[in-house]
């Protein structure tokens, strides 16, 4: 009753009174209702009394919406259901708020697509950066090992270097030595016969550097050595031919000592040979 005067919307409990279960038709029906409260003088029910006027003042706010009923004839009801009818089918043909929401879910499933396609290359580009970074990183690993290698390797082969470097500039001061002996051991006649032997032109520059270049380049030829022994004997005065062979094969041109040990040494040359 005091939902239903006060205005309120929802749900109206008629169970929980029986009274109010009874005038369920006329309080919430298609009705008009009348009601009509009685009251005792007696002190004994002033109790009842004010709870029947209570109830009186709560039922005059109650407000209900009275229709009159009408007999519809068999024709009557049969065009008010055509109404209907018509009327759901032109709402079917017009497109309206329902059509809108279905393209609106059409239009968020294309977006959730496109968002999964974004999703799965990211996820590609990922993966393929992470494998680039685990092959870099294999690289560097790489490249530190073969660092430590070369760095052992150098370590290793620098006294072998630094023996090459001692031999060639030997090699650069004894050229130096036989060019120069040149103009002393031969004539210019023996020294023109030399160059036309060796191939080697009058008229051309550095002439004496240029065979003693060509001194011991072929080791596979025998009379080419031969040839190159005689003349680095004759420069450095080696008398005896065997001799000056074994010195030549020994790679040294300084003339023999003639201390006690220098025979010792050309049998050590002799049992290398």
């Amino acid at each position: 009753m005091t939902k239903c005067s006060k205005g309120r919307h929802g749900h109206v409990n008629y169970r929980d009174s029986k009274l109010t279960r009874i005038l369920q038709p006329a309080l919430g029906g298609n009705a008009r209702t009348a009601i009509i409260c009685t009251l005792s003088p007696t002190r004994s029910y002033n109790e009842q009394s004010r709870n029947t006027l209570l109830f009186a003042r709560c039922a005059k706010e109650v407000t209900t919406n009275a229709r009159v009923n009408v007999v519809m004839s068999d024709k009557a009801l049969v065009k008010h259901l055509q109404k209907e009818v018509a009327h759901l089918k032109s709402e079917l043909r017009t497109p309206g708020p329902a059509c809108d929401h279905i393209a609106l879910l059409r239009k968020k499933d294309m977006q959730i697509e496109k968002l999964e396609k974004e999703v799965g290359e990211l996820t590609k580009q990922r993966e393929l950066a992470q494998s680039r970074v685990e092959d870099l990183l294999q690289v560097v690993g790489d490249d530190k090992t073969l660092w430590k290698k070369d760095t052992i390797t150098c370590s290793h082969s620098r006294p072998l270097t630094l023996a090459i470097s001692n031999s060639m500039k030997a090699l650069r001061r004894e050229r130096e030595v036989l060019r120069r002996l040149m103009y002393k051991r031969y004539t210019r006649d023996e020294r023109y016969q030399i160059y036309q032997k060796w191939g080697i032109r009058r008229n051309s520059k550095q002439r004496r550097s240029q065979l003693v270049h060509r001194l011991w380049s072929d080791p596979k030829d025998m009379d080419h050595i031969g040839d190159s022994a005689a003349i680095v004997a004759k420069l450095i005065r080696f008398s005896d031919k065997g001799k000056t062979l074994k010195q030549m094969f020994g790679l040294s041109f300084i003339p023999p000592c003639k201390s006690p040990r220098s025979f010792s040494w050309k049998k050590s040359v002799k049992s290398l040979l």
